[in-house]
């Protein structure tokens, strides 16, 4: 058994803290961990003393010891505990990380079109929008073909995945996704009633 306490800086509406909190929820861990959340106006001196870029998540450990970016964190964090959410065989973890990749990237294009909109309206740029708008729709047509891929166990690429649709859909529900795209929708409504899914829920 573990009595580790560690410390995670984070957000509660972030994609990338939630990938963190499933992890953690589903090893066992999570009253091991100390959430904090941080105001990136106005960041906590210990955050950037512990990750000099100041960026959430960062997870620090009992001894002090530092893990800075989400992917990394949910390693870490499967490592304490058994059983193991990435597979062993180095070819089903090449498999896992590749599908993780995707659908880190639409997370990272959706918080990249949710910054822009938040520039004063007239210096945002219309184009860019509609960039970011058609590279997530198309990944999400593309992954929407590549549902027995990603399978309806959990692992860290289904974790990214109902991380990164939950972002969409919470930032953009006038893209509607859900109902141009049904199989992938009954396929997160699926995960959706675990309790780690329901308890990181992300809100606004």
């Amino acid at each position: 058994m573990y009595y580790i306490i560690m410390k995670l800086y984070m957000m509660r509406r972030s994609p990338y803290a939630r990938k963190v909190l499933i992890t953690a929820i589903e090893k066992g861990l999570l009253n091991k961990i100390t959430c904090i959340q941080v105001d990136l106006r106005n960041k906590p001196p210990e955050l950037q003393q512990f990750n000099p870029l100041g960026k959430i998540p960062t997870l620090v450990t009992e001894t002090g010891g530092c893990y800075y970016e989400s992917s990394i964190i949910c390693d870490y964090l499967d490592s304490l505990t058994e059983p193991k959410l990435m597979p062993l065989d180095n070819d089903s973890q090449l498999k896992i990380r590749n599908l993780c990749g995707l659908s880190d990237g639409i997370t990272n294009l959706a918080v990249d079109h949710f910054k822009e909109t938040l520039r004063p309206e007239q210096k945002q740029s219309n184009g860019l929008k509609k960039k970011f708008q058609t590279t997530i729709e198309a990944s999400l047509i593309h992954i929407n073909k590549m549902l027995p891929e990603f399978g309806t166990e959990l692992s860290p690429a289904t974790i990214a995945l109902i991380s990164a649709l939950g972002y969409v859909s919470l930032r953009f529900p006038e893209w509607k996704w859900r109902e141009t795209l049904p199989e992938l929708s009954n396929w997160d409504l699926e995960f959706s009633t675990r309790e780690s899914v329901k308890q990181t829920s992300p809100v606004d």
